[in-house]
């Protein structure tokens, strides 16, 4: 346990012993029953640190997958150099340090900077449930290609470099 939850666990433990005492329940009862009370609450905060860390780890990877795509994408050319990539916030309940970076757009090269650190991309802190999305920049309108035939299909190439046949 982190040395504030094995605290936490102690003084948890104290006041169970000491309400034990105050009902007239034998010594060798209450340290027998304290024991167990300050197992299971230490179990408990230990599922808690695990549930956290698997949660942190699956957002770290998803987010680290997400750009090695959009990385891809753009060494591929399948988007231009101008793309940018955009910070989402989980839908509820926002942290302080999420909260400003919602919506927050950088172009790829450069890291998000939520003052208490900085990346790439989410997680910025411990169940952080952000992630990142590509954002293609679209300043001006797409120029339109191709004949429209077989040999030759309609298609679009745009501003940022990146093309869509149709």
């Amino acid at each position: 346990l982190f040395p504030r939850w094995a605290v936490a666990v102690d003084r948890s433990m104290n006041s169970y012993a000491n309400r034990l005492a105050e009902q007239g329940i034998e010594p060798r009862e209450i340290i027998r029953r304290t024991k167990r009370h300050g197992e299971r609450y230490g179990d408990k905060l230990r599922r808690s640190r695990g549930r956290m860390i698997a949660r942190t780890e699956t957002a770290y990877a998803q987010n680290r997958a997400m750009f090695d795509v959009m990385t891809q994408a753009m060494n591929d050319g399948l988007v231009g150099s101008r793309s940018l990539k955009e910070w989402i916030t989980g839908p509820t309940d926002v942290c302080e340090i999420c909260t400003p970076m919602g919506a927050v757009r950088v172009p790829m090269g450069q890291s998000f900077d939520w003052g208490t650190g900085g990346g790439d991309y989410p997680p910025a802190h411990p169940n952080c449930r952000c992630y990142i999305e590509m954002v293609p920049q679209l300043s001006d309108p797409p120029t339109k290609l191709g004949s429209g035939t077989l040999e030759d299909p309609n298609r679009y190439l745009f501003a940022d470099g990146w093309s869509i046949q149709v």
